[in-house]
């Protein structure tokens, strides 16, 4: 009650000799309050030391994101809590508190508070305690369940399981980073990502020591590297061979050049080139670098914006570098048919509620109900089936050729069919007659029941209606 006591009468002008002062006063208040505490904001002066700090309620939101993920699963405990204290350094190089607030918007839960990460403490005794049992070879489960058992339970201890993990894990890094320099021998190999800055620092501190670059960093560049070409399933597939399935280096030696040579691999360099655009950032400016592979063989640019990959439009970065190689024209791979001009688009043809008038479209529609006819007419029969398809490919063709179909050469396209229809037709055989007319089930046409739409689009034609007879005839009315 005393800090707490201390803090409620000093709402401003408490004095610390440091920051870590400040903190150790603030946690053990938000200790016996219950809630958690994480500095919220802070700025140092030119020297490098703290202008001014804020220590807030862990509960708090840092910032509002202005995008949200809104099919993640995990929802969040942040709240708009204000509790907070704000100190800042003053002239004696002391730190005063300028700014108090203790309410929260939240329930402060003090019997659970020693489990919130900033309450969360390893102490000497445990520390050591936790090392002598790693060196007897006991797992860092029942390690952290013994610590629990001497405390009387998960209530009194200060740590987790996790944050023994944590500190065993660090414990022994240290330890084999000790025996590497005690023993002056260097690292037989050190396995990494592609990284420039890395691979410069290793062969400084460990000049004799293999640099290697980690095989699942450089499988999975297989799509960018090689999805240019025609085969690439192929290559994908024997390139996995190769690299998972060889048992010695001979071995991956052998496979890697019957790679090449079966794939034709050979003489495949690309010109690389790192084009640097000026782009602004908020109200900053800075130079951003695109790398961009040239092949001359191929005539083919890539760039690692992605931009032709994800939008089908050649970015500004492959322009540059075709400009820079005096290509007088692209590819017409990079021509995608949609963005061509004479491309038929068979959707406008399609009958909608905004074309309804259109006469291509009432034509397209009339077409296909004709053609619909002749084909289950033609599906019963191989042979009649055929004869359509021929005539189809006939008539398509001599409309992508520009010709106009005249009433002969309609009626030359099934002259068997027309010689059999002239003798039916005088002869009177296989006369097609009208079916019946049978009453359907349920009630008739004329008794369905009107919805409130068509009978406000009949009363309109009504109104129209009348008048029009009105202004031909005004006796009438």
């Amino acid at each position: 009650m005393e800090d707490e006591e201390r803090l409620n009468e000093s709402k401003v002008d408490m004095v610390f000799q440091s920051k870590e002062e400040v903190f150790t006063f603030y946690t053990n208040y938000a200790k016996k309050k219950g809630f958690g505490v994480e500095m919220r904001s802070s700025k140092r002066r030119d020297d490098g030391n703290f202008k001014y700090f804020t220590f807030a309620c862990a509960k708090a939101h840092k910032k509002e994101s202005t995008s949200k993920n809104l099919l993640s699963s995990k929802l969040s405990t942040k709240t708009r809590c204000q509790a907070k204290i704000r100190c800042k350094r003053c002239e004696d190089e002391s730190f005063k508190i300028t700014i108090v607030e203790l309410s929260h918007d939240h329930d402060l839960s003090p019997g659970k508070a020693l489990h919130l990460r900033c309450h969360r403490k390893i102490n000497e005794q445990v520390k050591r305690r936790l090392d002598i049992n790693d060196q007897a070879g006991i797992a860092p489960n029942k390690n952290f369940r013994s610590l629990v058992v001497d405390a009387g339970g998960y209530e009194n201890v200060t740590f987790n399981e996790m944050d023994c993990r944590n500190y065993i894990d660090e414990l022994r890094r240290k330890k084999a980073w000790c025996r590497g320099c005690r023993s002056r021998r260097h690292l037989k190999a050190i396995i990494t990502d592609q990284c420039k800055a890395m691979q410069n620092a290793i062969a400084i501190v460990f000049p004799n020591t293999k640099h290697r670059w980690c095989l699942w960093h450089i499988m999975k560049k297989l799509l960018e590297k090689l999805r240019g070409y025609s085969n690439y399933e192929e290559i994908k597939e024997a390139l996995q061979s190769v690299v998972y399935d060889s048992l010695n280096e001979n071995e991956f030696e052998n496979g890697w050049s019957l790679l090449i040579d079966t794939f034709d691999l050979n003489e495949n360099d690309c010109f690389v080139y790192e084009v640097v655009e000026d782009v602004k950032v908020r109200d900053k400016r800075r130079d951003v670098k695109f790398m961009v592979a040239f092949n001359e063989v191929e005539c083919e640019a890539k760039c690692n914006c992605h931009l032709f990959e994800f939008r089908g439009i050649l970015c500004r970065h492959a322009l540059l570098v075709l400009i820079l190689r005096k290509m007088s024209e692209i590819s017409s791979r990079y021509i995608l048919s949609r963005w061509r001009k004479d491309l038929k688009r068979g959707y406008t043809c399609i009958r909608s509620s905004y074309n309804l008038s259109c006469k291509e479209t009432q034509r397209c529609g009339q077409m296909c109900d004709a053609f619909r006819e002749v084909a289950i007419i033609a599906a019963s029969e191989e042979e009649k089936y055929k004869r359509v398809m021929d005539v189809i490919e006939e008539l398509k063709s001599s409309l992508m050729n520009g010709e106009v179909i005249n009433s002969t050469t309609q009626a030359s396209c099934l002259p068997h069919d027309n010689e059999v229809n002239k003798q039916n037709m005088s002869s009177g055989a296989n006369e097609v007659l009208s079916p019946l007319v049978t009453r359907r089930k349920g009630s008739p046409p004329t008794k369905r029941r009107v919805s409130r739409l068509e009978q406000v689009v009949e009363s309109l034609k009504m109104k129209k209606k009348r008048k029009q007879i009105e202004e031909k005839d005004p006796k009438k009315s």
